[in-house]
């Protein structure tokens, strides 16, 4: 799909279908042209005289998402890094670019298409939530932060994505009467599958959608398989999930949402310091 509106681009999110499989989606610019020009850019150079931005993870969806499309849109035009050699990219192609590198990750729109802003943050666990966890599953939590993006469904902007910098004056409009859930992306090795998760969690921390990124057969079935465990959870969960044909499985994601649950609690200390006065 090629552009229509420059400027509305410029500030666009990531836009796609509720859907993971990436032949699927529905991107700004052109993803086939995007893979043939990344190649051009990143992989025919050898990464040697590439410019810098062709050393982003682009298979990390947290840290992509994180970055932002219009984050990433000037890293791509800065050409930082590259040599002379490097045939320079008209805006078009760019954003052709850019629709090739978001086919490599999961997306925030698929986790919640109805949400109209969204914040993110990195957050730590607190000490008594490292003791929840460790009450729970029996062990020490290793890593202890993560990135928490929080989504609000507002008034007459459904489906129409933006991030909220944190700015005073634009928090205060985020009330909590909106807020649609949180989205954390964690390290999950499950199923022969050794990757990332999106655990989504709606306000009171149930589980929404949790999907790893359909590149293939097998995980498309793992997919199929994590469905089973949407709707169960809730903040201050101490039972495990429980599965019937897969133990293993349901372990994995039990300790994979107390940890996302936790780290989104430390999200919520945040937001009751900034709205006490509102209640």
């Amino acid at each position: 799909m090629k552009l229509l509106n420059v400027a509305a681009l410029i500030t666009a999110t990531t836009l796609s279908l509720p859907s993971f499989a990436a032949e699927q989606r529905a991107w700004v610019g052109d993803p086939v042209n995007g893979e043939k020009l990344y190649k051009k850019q990143c992989v025919d150079t050898g990464n040697v005289n590439g410019p810098d931005w062709c050393q982003l993870p682009i298979t990390d969806s947290e840290h992509m998402t994180e970055l932002r499309n219009e984050r990433l849109y000037q890293q791509i035009k800065s050409r930082k890094g590259a040599s002379d050699s490097i045939p320079k990219l008209s805006l078009l192609e760019i954003w052709d670019v850019i629709a090739y590198i978001n086919t490599k990750h999961l997306a925030l729109y698929d986790f919640f298409p109805d949400a109209g802003r969204y914040l993110c943050g990195e957050y730590t666990i607190d000490k008594y939530g490292l003791k929840r966890i460790k009450k729970a599953i029996g062990k020490k939590l290793s890593e202890k932060t993560a990135q928490v993006f929080t989504f609000f469904d507002m008034p007459n902007e459904q489906g129409n994505l933006t991030y909220v910098p944190p700015e005073p004056l634009l928090l205060d409009e985020l009330k909590k009467k909106y807020k649609a859930g949180y989205l954390v992306f964690l390290p999950f090795v499950s199923n022969g599958y050794d990757g990332q998760i999106g655990i989504a969690m709606d306000a009171g921390g149930k589980i929404t959608k949790l999907a790893v990124f359909d590149t293939d057969k097998k995980t498309a079935k793992l997919n199929r398989k994590l469905t089973q465990f949407e709707g169960q959870g809730k903040k201050g969960q101490k039972t495990p999930f429980k599965s019937r044909k897969d133990k293993k499985l349901a372990k994995a994601v039990f300790e994979g949402y107390l940890r996302a649950m936790e780290t989104a609690t430390m999200y919520d200390r945040d937001e009751n310091e900034r709205t006490w006065a509102d209640e």
